[in-house]
């Protein structure tokens, strides 16, 4: 993948790790200070970050499991436009507005329940 799709995704270009010197053994041991066995992740697509990081965490709720559509995963950006009128990763990403949105909709979740989104199958 190059430095083009990467940021893409991540908001992460070359430029802005040009003078990083953190390595992933760092990035793994901060986070491990700060999230244990009893907390709850809750994001989007986190296997993605947790494969990264390669960590296993037991209790995680993923907004993109949690409003899958016939077993297809939604984007964020578009989970957040239809559910909580919000519009978020216009141009590159911000981490913490994908962080709230995911909680957002993960409260929506647990709020109305597992038929929440209606399905609109005829």
């Amino acid at each position: 993948m190059d430095s083009n799709s990467s940021c893409r995704f991540s908001g992460i270009t070359p430029e802005l790790l040009k003078d990083v010197t953190t390595t992933l053994e760092d990035a793994r041991n901060e986070i491990l200070k700060l999230v244990n066995d009893n907390d709850v992740l809750i994001g989007h697509s986190l296997e993605n970050d947790l494969h990264a990081l390669k960590l296993i965490h037991t209790t995680v709720v993923d907004t993109a499991v949690l409003f899958a559509n016939n077993q297809r995963k939604r984007p964020l950006r578009d989970l957040s436009h239809s559910y909580l009128q919000r519009n978020i990763q216009l141009g590159s990403h911000d981490s913490s507005e994908d962080a709230l949105a995911s909680l957002d909709l993960a409260f929506l979740k647990f709020k109305f329940g597992a038929e929440f989104p209606p399905s609109t199958k005829v």
